[in-house]
């Protein structure tokens, strides 16, 4: 039925003519994000402001008629966070707001959350400093990666999370009043490195990782800092042989190189992570495969999984020390070294030299297709992780024919995070055609067993979107009392329930499709 046209005109006039639109074919290209899941359902209307009053305008408008309002970034997350959960619904695309403001005075970079995280390390390289490394791909907004509480393709090791790094924030909340947290609280302080605690509660941490539904993130600070002098790239085979009986045998063996590298300190650790062979031979083609298909010891399957880290150093001795430490660990597990230069294999090299970054997933957005690759990732403890392996290679085997009716792979990615690893599955797919309902329903089902095993061996998901956040409500995953308090915290800041709903399955709307 679409919006009431005086809704629109009054919107207009807020944003101007030019900043929004109900033609089909531009709400079409906001109906799903990068996910292969998605329903697809276009928005009513898309809106683009340009500043925080302009989002904060709107807010009000939509606070008054009771329309539901989505915030969107670069709609790059993998659960489906930025796509309408079902009809009357507005998306709000923050991209034009991108600003970027440098204060090496006070360690902090004011960065609007349209801004990409490829924006916000460009500008920081330029002068020699750099802050949180955000998410797996260049292209992910910084509002986007903070509800998310995301981080997963270069110097989580380093840096832990986004919100880790976060000062203070600017949000718009669902009355459209602006809100600025941490040293902002006062009349007298601007951003500043030490600031987000003092002077009364840490209000910054309600709006990370609330996938939009608690306010509309416009700034963010971060803390920076200096880059260090050295770095290296190092790039080792895992000895571990894959199979379909034992489809995580190198999984494994990492997650014990990883534990006793954390018990060490991780010193100079800066990324880390491991791929299988199909992934390496995608992203670097012949020129990484072939010196990899040389290493692989004669008469012996193509299929050992690749372990590659950065690590720097604030001069040469630390880098040597770091170097060494980690090395004596990859060494006990007989982890074969390829050589330092790309043409003997080092991975990790060719990401730095030729992509330019420590971004070890970004090629996957370009070589796979975002609509080409099904995801799942979660952060796990230590004493959940091995139960976990056992469980996910007897899912894989007792659904082996499923896997393979609808062309899904089971190959794994992981890094260390603190007190745990990131754990990656990935299934490179080909299907984007919505008529496949039976493969596309079958997917789904696969997904969300995946899903389960991880969660209930202790795993929680970097992303709660429309996919993740109901699955974890409905599998029992979020305790009562922690949901009670959630909703407590919603209905406050939000008692028209316009943001985002039915993420948790809080404010559903009537046709909504998950």
């Amino acid at each position: 039925m679409g919006l009431d046209a005086s809704i629109i005109e009054q919107m207009k006039m807020v944003v101007g003519n030019d900043n929004i639109s109900t033609a089909d074919f531009i709400t079409q290209s906001y109906a799903k994000p990068a996910d292969d899941f998605s329903y697809r359902i276009p928005p009513d209307a898309v809106v683009v402001p340009k500043s925080t009053e302009e989002v904060s305008g709107i807010v009000k408008l939509c606070n008054e008629y009771k329309i539901p309002i989505l915030p969107r970034g670069n709609g790059s997350d993998l659960s489906s966070g930025s796509r309408p959960p079902g009809s009357g619904c507005i998306v709000m695309d923050l991209k034009k707001m991108d600003k970027i403001d440098v204060d090496t005075d006070a360690m902090v970079v004011n960065v609007e959350v349209g801004a990409s995280f490829g924006q916000l390390r460009r500008e920081l390289n330029k002068i020699g400093w750099w802050t949180t490394y955000g998410p797996a791909n260049n292209m992910a907004r910084i509002g986007g990666a903070l509800s998310c509480h995301s981080v997963g393709g270069g110097g989580e090791c380093y840096f832990r999370s986004p919100g880790d790094q976060t000062t203070g924030v600017e949000v718009v909340l669902a009355d459209g009043t602006i809100v600025r947290t941490g040293a902002e609280m006062s009349n007298y302080c601007k951003p500043w490195y030490g600031g987000r605690y003092l002077a009364g509660p840490d209000l910054t941490g309600l709006f990370i990782g609330d996938p939009g539904m608690l306010g509309i993130k416009t700034r963010v600070s971060f803390r920076i800092e200096p880059m260090p002098s050295h770095m290296l790239a190092k790039s080792v085979m895992v000895p571990a042989v894959v199979t379909v009986d034992n489809p995580l045998a190198d999984v494994k063996v990492c997650v014990e190189i990883y534990r006793e590298w954390e018990k060490l300190g991780s010193p100079g650790l800066f990324v880390t992570g491991i791929w299988d062979h199909e992934f390496l031979a995608i992203y670097g083609g012949y020129e990484f495969f072939e010196p990899y298909a040389r290493a692989v010891d004669p008469g012996q399957p193509v299929n050992n999984a690749t372990l590659v880290y950065v690590v720097v150093g604030k001069c040469q001795e630390e880098l040597d020390y770091c170097e060494r430490t980690l090395d004596s660990v990859l060494a006990k597990y007989g982890c074969k070294e390829f050589g330092q230069e790309i043409k003997d294999g080092n991975y990790a090299r060719w990401l730095l030299e030729k992509t330019g970054n420590t971004l070890y997933a970004h090629p996957a957005w370009g070589a796979v297709g975002g609509t080409g690759i099904v995801i799942w990732i979660a952060d796990i403890q230590w004493s959940g992780i091995d139960k976990m392996l056992d469980q996910l290679t007897a899912y894989y085997q007792d659904n082996l024919n499923e896997f393979q009716d609808v062309k899904m792979g089971f190959a794994t990615q992981m890094t260390v995070v603190g007190g745990g690893v990131k754990f990656l599955v990935y299934a490179p797919t080909r299907n984007e055609i919505p008529e496949f309902e039976e493969e596309w329903a079958i997917r789904r089902k696969l997904h969300r067993g995946v899903s389960e095993i991880m969660w209930k061996n202790g795993a929680l998901p970097i992303w709660t979107g429309y996919i993740n956040s109901p699955w974890l409500v409905e599998a029992g995953i979020v305790n009562e009392s922690y949901m009670k308090l959630f909703k407590t915290v919603k209905d406050a800041l939000d008692p028209n329930g316009i943001l985002s709903p039915g993420k948790f399955h809080i404010n559903d709307l009537p046709d909504a499709r998950y």
